[in-house]
Formats: C-alpha cells, sequence, structure tokens
C-alpha cells in the first residue's frame, strides 16, 4: 500500500501519522508483553501488518530518492525526523522484550523437560540370561512435549 499525497507536506504528514500509530501501537505490544496480556493486542495483528508493510516501503521510497521530501516544511520534516526517532527505539524495545520472553519461556521448558526426565524411572533392559542390565546412557528417556503440557 502506497501513500498517496497531493504534495509533500501531505506526504510528510502521512508519514507522520503512519509512524505515529507504529509508535502507538508498539506502545501497546510493550505494555501487553510486560503484563503477560496478549490476547488483547491480537486484535491489532492485521493492522500491524498493514502499516509495517506501508511503513517499509515508503521508508525505502524515500532511501531512493532523498530529494522526495526536500520542498518539504522544515516542522513537518522535523516532526517525521523525531516519530521515526521514537519509533526506532519502541522497536528496540519491543525486541529486547521478546527476547526476554523467549528466553524465560525456553528456560521454562527445559526446567520442565529436565523435571519430567529426573521425575521418571531409570529403565532397566534384561540382557543375556535375563539379567537385569542398567542402559549405556541412564538419562536417555523420551518425553513429549506439547502446547497444553
Amino acid at each position: 500500500m502506497a501513500l498517496i499525497a497531493k504534495d509533500t507536506n501531505d506526504y510528510l504528514e502521512q508519514m507522520v501519522l503512519l509512524t505515529n500509530r507504529l509508535c502507538e501501537i508498539t506502545q501497546n505490544q510493550l505494555v501487553a508483553l510486560d503484563s503477560n496480556e496478549l490476547t488483547d493486542v491480537k486484535p491489532l495483528n492485521d493492522e500491524v501488518s498493514r502499516l509495517a508493510a506501508a511503513y517499509t516501503s515508503e521508508t525505502k521510497r524515500i532511501a531512493q530518492n532523498p530529494d522526495l521530501l526536500e520542498a518539504g516544511n522544515p516542522a513537518l520534516k522535523a516532526a517525521l525526523r523525531d516519530c521515526t526517532e521514537k519509533f526506532r527505539d519502541l522497536m528496540e524495545k519491543h525486541e529486547n522484550a521478546l527476547e526476554r520472553k523467549m528466553r524465560l519461556t525456553e528456560g521454562l521448558v527445559q526446567a520442565i523437560a529436565k523435571e519430567a526426565m529426573n521425575a521418571r524411572p531409570t529403565p532397566i533392559s534384561y540382557g543375556a540370561g535375563g539379567i537385569k542390565t542398567p542402559p549405556a546412557h541412564a538419562h536417555t528417556t523420551a518425553i513429549a512435549l506439547d502446547r497444553k503440557a
């Protein structure tokens, strides 16, 4: 989705609105991540996808043609710079929050798997003459985890 503007100032205003909306959504996602209420932001996923695609397209367009904004109002250009910087900061915080959640989840899954493995008795096999023998790898055991685990 490309932005359609009547002039440079209109384009700058649209970019500021687009970037500010992405900032607002990202901030809401950060709050949801911190409070573990991710279902609150799920309805915004479609909007985020559309806005992010438009933002990516337009920032590439600006990068390829920096003169595109040259005739624009300096105050609008400053506003776009400011909200872009804010958006980048929020995206960095968002990335860090997701990374923390991922590490926490991985650690939790590993702890559960280790506890499940330790709770199971060591398998015993029968050797020659019916004599019970421990396996070569005592910690070899199979467990299955799914989304309900």
